[in-house]
């Protein structure tokens, strides 16, 4: 969704993205661990922050069977989120390092329940190619 200011019109322009190889794929996905943002790739200027809410997540495009990060107002079709994680206060530690799977376990419930709901699959980064 693009929001403008009265009278003005929108710039319709086609589908864009940038596809992503193997090596770029995971450099994108595990930058976090270098106090990176989720989906930043250095050198892109193009980076999205758009996707709401406090937990670190980026949106990909899959087309095909290939990867891609959209640019410009592409739309995307897949988010990828990471655990919360811990959150330390003084006096506790709010422990939300499972949030992704009780993420995933709510929307299995919710489906089983006959809810419509967006497809889902909780896939850890370890080991090789998780995402394909």
């Amino acid at each position: 969704m693009t929001l403008l200011p009265p009278g003005e019109e929108a710039h319709l322009e086609g589908l864009r993205w940038q596809t992503l190889d193997e090596a770029q794929l995971t450099a994108l996905l595990t930058a976090y661990q270098s106090d990176i943002p989720l989906g930043m790739i250095t050198g892109q200027d193009d980076f999205r922050i758009s996707v709401a809410g406090a937990q670190e997540k980026t949106a990909l495009l899959r087309m095909g069977e290939q990867w891609c990060i959209p640019q410009g107002a592409t739309p995307t079709t897949h988010i990828i989120k990471l655990p919360i994680g811990e959150i330390k206060q003084p006096n506790a530690t709010l422990d939300l390092r499972e949030s992704v799977d009780n993420e995933y376990l709510c929307l299995a419930l919710a489906e089983n329940w006959a809810w419509r709901c967006r497809k889902r699959r909780s896939s850890p980064l370890r080991g090789s190619a998780p995402w394909r």
